[in-house]
C-alpha cells in the first residue's frame, strides 16, 4: 500500500506570527503531510522570492492560509506575498482551507480578510493552540474527503 503525504503550503506573514507559523508546522507533520514553509522547509534557491513562493504553491496539494493582523510585504507595491499566494492557489484550483485569528486587522488585510471571506467558509481561531487543533481536523477532513471522491 502507498503512502500519501499531500504537500501543504502555509501562507501568512511571517515576522508578526512565529507562534501560528510553528502551530501549523507541527499541525501538518502531525497528520502526516509535508509543509512548505519557506523559513522551515524551503532550500536556498537560484530564483527571487516571489517566484520560489509561487512555485512552491503550485507545487502543493492543499493551501492554508492564516489570515492574521498584518497585510504584509507588497513585493512590486500592490498585493501582498500573501494574497499573491493566495490567488495562485485560487489560479491552479489547490483545495484552501483557511483560518482567521481575531487579531486587529490594518485597513489592507481587513479588506484581504472579507475577499477571501467571500470565498471561502473560514475557521476562526484565538491563538497558536486553536489554529493548531483546527489545521489538523481541517486537515483530516479534506484527506477524508479526497478518499471517498476516489471510491
Amino acid at each position: 500500500m502507498q503512502v500519501y503525504q499531500p504537500k501543504i503550503f502555509i501562507s501568512s506573514t511571517i515576522r508578526d506570527m512565529p507562534n501560528e507559523r510553528e502551530a501549523a508546522l507541527q499541525a501538518v507533520k502531525i497528520i502526516g503531510g509535508e509543509p512548505l514553509m519557506s523559513e522551515y522547509t524551503i532550500n536556498a534557491q537560484s530564483s527571487d522570492s516571489v517566484t520560489t513562493c509561487l512555485d512552491k504553491v503550485r507545487q502543493s496539494n492543499i493551501y492554508i492560509l492564516i489570515l492574521g493582523g498584518v497585510y504584509g510585504w507588497q513585493p512590486f507595491n500592490d498585493k501582498s506575498i500573501t494574497e499573491l499566494e493566495y490567488l495562485t492557489a485560487q489560479e491552479n484550483n489547490i483545495p484552501t482551507l483557511v483560518f482567521n485569528t481575531d487579531y486587529s486587522k490594518d485597513e489592507l488585510q481587513e479588506d484581504f480578510s472579507k475577499k477571501v471571506g467571500a470565498t471561502f467558509f473560514w475557521k476562526p481561531v484565538k491563538n497558536a493552540f486553536e489554529l493548531k487543533v483546527s489545521i489538523q481536523n481541517s486537515i483530516r477532513e479534506e484527506i477524508d474527503k479526497w478518499a471517498l471522491e476516489a471510491k
